[in-house]
C-alpha cells in the first residue's frame, strides 16, 4: 500500500499487505542485522538439558512433532491424564506444615483446609518412617523435622477434626509404607471409615531416600516385601491410594536438569515396576499405586515441557509392560525448587514460588506444594505459609488456571521443546537401563556423577553471573530488611518426641499390647500372609511404630551403603560473601566499602560505575562514589580522604592507560593494605596494568564469586 493510499477507500487484503515471510527470509534479514555477530553464539541458547532452543518456532517445527494431533485425556496423555482437565478433577493444594512450633503444625493445617487447602498432608519426622527411636547426634535440626506418628495415638491427634474422606491425604512415609499403614488402617476401622473413601498416597519410595541418607540398614529386598504386602492389602480392601512416590524433586534439588530428573524418575518407575512384577504384582495394580513427584524451577517453558513429557513417557513405558489404558495415566505431584531460595533479599522467593507454580500448573500436575518464601530461615509460620497457599489460590481463582486444559497445547516452542526433553529423557533413560537400571546405577555412582557434573555448571554459570539470582548474585537490594535466621535446637526437638513416647506408654494396655506383639512376632516369622492385618491388630492396642518395625524387621538382611546424593543452594557462593562482609562489619565497625574513581567525563564513567556497584553490591560492599573529574592528582587526593578498602577506575579504555600508570601505585602506596581494580577487560593490555597495581579486572563474565571473595579474605585478615 503507497503511504498517501487511504486504507479505508479499499478492499484490505492482508496477502497483499503482509506477503509471507519464510524462515530463511527472517534468518537473512537476523544475519544482517548481526553486523558480523555470530549467529549461533548470538541467538541459540543452549540449556543444562543438553537442548539448543532456537530464536524463534513456527509451524514447521510443530509439523515435525509427532504428538500435535492428540487431545487431553486420550492416545499417550501427554496434554493431560484427563480429558476435561481440571475441570473434572481440580489439582490439590498439597503445602506442608512440618517444622512448626510444638502443637502448631496442625493449627496451621487445620487453618489452611480452612482457607482454600484441600489436601491432608502428613509429612513424617525421620524417626516416624524408619522405626527408630529419637536417639544419636543430630547437628542439623532440619533433619528431624516433621509430623510424629509413632503410634495409633500419635495418628488421631494428627488427623483430629479432619475429614478423610472430604479431603486427599497425602503423607511423606520414607522408605516403606507399612508401618504407617498398619495406623491407617486401624485407624479406618476404628472410625468406621470405609477404605475406599480415602484417596491420596502413603509416599513411600526407598530408592531415592537411600539416595538421599546415603544408606538403609536393612536389605532393600525387604522393602520391596513391604511395599508389596501394603499394595496387595489396600487392593483387597478397593483402596485408591497410591503406595509409592518417587521423589524427583530430590533430584532437581540437587541440582540436576530437567532431563535427568525425569530420566532417573522412569528409571526408578521401571525398578519398581520390575522389582514388584517379580512378586507376583499385575501392572495395572502396580500402575495404578504409583505416583510420580517433580520439582519445577526457574526454566518456565522447560518446566511445562517436562510434567507433559513425564505423562507422555510413563504412558510409553507402562504399555511396553502390557499395561490398561487406565494404568497408563499418572498421578503427578510438583513442588517449587529448594536450590534457588535465596537467604538475603527472601522476599524475591514469593516471585520465584509463583512463576515455578504457574509452570507446575500449566504443566497439568494433579497436586502441588508451594514452599514458603522463608523456608530456609525459619520454621513454618503463619504469614509465609498462608503466602505460598495464596499463590496457588489466585492462580485459581483469579488467573483462572482451572478453567483451561493445557494452555501450552499447540505452543510451537512449548510442543517442540516437550518432544525434545522426552527423546533426551528417553535416551539417558535407555543409557542407564544399559548398565543395570536405577539401583545399579546408584550403587555404581553414575547418577550421582551425572548430578554433580550438572550441578558444578549451575554453579559455575552463577559464580560468573551468566544466570541470576535476583537479590543473590544481581540486583541486590541493599535496604531489604533481613529476616533473621531462627536458630532451631536439635536436642529441644528431641526432648519433645522422647516426651511423646513417654506420655503413650504410660497410657497402653501393656498386657493386651504384649499379646498382640507375641501374636504379629509368630505371623511374621512363619508366614507374610496375614502380617498386615496382625501389625494393624496391634497398632490398634497401642503397639508403637519403633515396636512393630522391630518384629517386622527382625531379619535385616543385607545393609546398603551408597554415595549419598548432597543438597544443593545456588545462591550459597554469595550468601557467603555476604557473611564474611557482615563479618568485617561487626569486627571493626564498619563494612568493607568500595570507592569508585571516576574518571572523565559522565558519559565515559557512568556505565562501568553502574556496573561496579553492582558487582560489588553482591559481596556486601558499601559503595563510595568520587566525584567525576579529568583531573588525575584530584581522582587520587578524593581515594586519600575516602577511608575505603578497594578502589575501582571507571572511565574508558582510551583513558586507562594514562589513569593506571599514574594513579594505581600512588593510591597502594598512600593507603595501607588498599586494593585497586579496574572496572574493564584490557586484554592484550592486562599483564601491563597488573605491574602498575592493578589487582582485579571485573567485566561481564568473569569469575565474580572468586574475586570477590579474594578481595573480601584480604580485608578481613587485616582485621584480625
Amino acid at each position: 500500500m503507497s503511504a498517501d493510499e487511504n486504507i479505508f477507500e479499499r478492499e484490505l487484503s492482508f496477502k497483499e499487505d503482509f506477503p509471507p515471510q519464510t524462515y530463511d527470509d527472517w534468518k537473512e534479514k537476523i544475519i544482517a542485522d548481526l553486523k558480523g555477530a555470530d549467529f549461533e553464539k548470538k541467538l541459540i541458547t543452549k540449556t543444562y538439558e543438553g537442548i539448543s532452543l532456537q530464536p524463534i518456532y513456527s509451524r514447521v517445527d510443530l509439523a515435525k512433532v509427532k504428538a500435535k494431533e492428540d487431545f487431553p485425556g486420550f492416545a499417550d496423555f501427554l496434554r493431560n491424564k484427563n480429558a476435561a482437565g481440571y475441570f473434572s478433577e481440580e489439582w490439590a493444594i498439597a503445602q506442608k506444615y512440618s517444622s512448626a512450633e510444638k502443637g502448631e503444625s496442625k493449627l496451621l493445617l487445620y487453618k489452611a483446609l480452612s482457607n482454600g487447602q484441600n489436601c491432608i498432608t502428613l509429612p513424617l519426622d525421620y524417626f516416624s518412617k524408619t522405626g527408630t527411636y529419637p536417639i544419636g547426634e543430630f547437628s542439623n535440626a532440619g533433619e528431624i523435622m516433621g509430623i510424629s506418628v509413632f503410634s495409633l495415638d500419635g495418628l488421631e491427634k494428627a488427623l483430629l477434626g479432619l475429614d478423610v474422606k472430604k479431603f486427599q491425604l497425602s503423607v511423606d512415609s520414607g522408605f516403606s509404607p507399612l508401618p504407617f499403614y498398619f495406623f491407617l488402617k486401624s485407624y479406618l476401622a476404628k472410625n468406621e471409615i470405609p477404605a475406599a473413601e480415602v484417596k491420596g498416597t502413603l509416599g513411600a519410595d526407598p530408592l531415592v531416600f537411600l539416595l538421599l541418607e546415603g544408606k538403609m540398614e536393612i536389605s532393600l529386598e525387604s522393602v520391596f516385601d513391604e511395599i508389596e504386602l501394603t499394595i496387595k492389602d489396600l487392593a483387597e480392601a478397593g483402596s485408591p491410594m497410591r503406595a509409592v512416590s518417587i521423589g524427583g524433586n530430590a533430584f532437581t534439588d540437587a541440582g540436576a536438569s530437567a532431563v535427568e530428573e525425569l530420566a532417573f524418575v522412569l528409571s526408578a518407575a521401571n525398578e519398581y515396576v520390575y522389582r514388584l512384577s517379580e512378586r507376583g504384582l499385575s501392572i495395572n495394580e502396580i500402575s495404578k499405586r504409583m505416583q510420580l513427584n517433580f520439582g519445577t524451577g526457574p526454566f518456565f517453558f522447560m518446566e511445562i515441557a517436562k510434567l507433559r513429557a513425564a505423562r507422555f513417557l510413563w504412558s510409553k513405558l507402562i504399555e511396553e509392560y502390557g499395561g490398561s489404558e487406565e494404568a497408563r495415566k499418572v498421578f503427578i505431584h510438583a513442588a517449587t525448587a529448594n536450590y534457588n531460595l535465596s537467604y538475603y533479599d527472601a522476599h524475591a522467593n514469593i516471585l520465584r514460588g509463583t512463576t515455578e507454580t504457574f509452570s507446575a500448573i500449566a504443566g497439568g500436575a494433579n497436586s502441588v506444594e508451594t514452599h514458603p518464601f522463608d523456608k530456609r530461615i525459619k520454621r513454618t509460620n503463619e504469614f509465609s505459609s498462608r503466602v505460598a497457599r495464596n499463590t496457588q489460590i489466585v492462580l485459581k481463582e483469579e488467573t483462572h488456571l482451572d478453567k483451561i486444559i493445557d494452555p501450552a497445547g499447540g505452543s510451537y516452542y512449548v510442543e517442540t521443546l516437550t518432544e525434545e526433553v522426552a527423546k533426551a529423557a528417553w535416551d539417558l533413560f535407555k543409557e542407564i537401563e544399559i548398565e543395570g537400571g536405577f539401583l545399579e546405577a546408584v550403587k555404581k555412582g553414575t547418577i550421582q556423577k551425572r548430578i554433580s557434573e550438572t550441578r558444578e555448571k549451575r554453579s559455575a554459570d552463577f559464580k560468573m553471573r551468566k544466570t541470576t539470582l535476583v537479590g543473590t548474585n544481581k540486583y541486590v537490594n541493599t535496604k531489604a530488611e533481613k529476616i533473621e535466621k531462627e536458630e532451631i535446637s536439635a536436642d529441644d526437638i528431641l526432648a519433645e518426641k522422647f516426651g511423646i513416647i513417654k506420655r503413650h506408654k504410660e497410657e497402653r494396655n501393656k498386657e493386651k499390647l504384649e499379646t498382640m506383639l507375641l501374636e504379629f512376632s509368630k505371623v511374621v516369622s512363619a508366614s507374610r500372609e496375614h502380617i498386615v492385618n496382625y501389625g494393624a491388630g496391634a497398632a490398634f492396642v497401642g503397639a508403637s511404630v519403633f515396636e512393630l518395625s522391630e518384629l517386622l524387621r527382625k531379619e535385616k538382611g543385607e545393609e546398603t551403603e551408597v554415595e549419598k546424593l548432597p543438597p544443593f543452594f545456588i545462591g550459597e557462593p554469595f550468601e557467603e560473601l555476604r557473611k564474611i562482609a557482615a563479618n568485617v562489619e561487626n569486627k571493626r565497625g564498619n563494612a568493607p566499602s568500595v570507592f569508585l574513581l571516576n574518571f572523565g567525563t559522565v558519559k565515559e564513567y557512568k556505565a562501568r560505575a553502574d556496573f561496579s556497584r553492582g558487582f560489588f553490591e553482591t559481596g556486601g560492599f558499601k559503595i563510595k562514589y568520587s566525584e567525576g573529574t579529568t583531573d588525575i592528582r584530584n581522582l587520587i587526593s578524593q581515594a586519600e580522604s575516602s577511608d575505603a578498602d578497594v578502589f575501582v577506575f571507571c572511565s574508558t579504555d582510551n583513558n586507562y592507560s594514562e589513569l593506571v600508570s599514574e594513579a594505581a601505585l600512588k593510591i597502594k602506596s598512600s593507603i595501607t593494605n588498599a586494593s585497586v581494580a579496574l572496572a574493564g577487560n584490557p586484554r592484550d593490555k592486562k599483564q601491563e596494568f597488573i605491574e602498575k597495581g592493578i589487582d582485579e579486572f571485573i567485566f561481564l563474565g568473569c569469575d565474580a564469586y572468586s574475586k570477590l571473595k579474594s578481595l573480601l579474605s584480604k580485608i578481613n585478615s587485616g582485621t584480625e
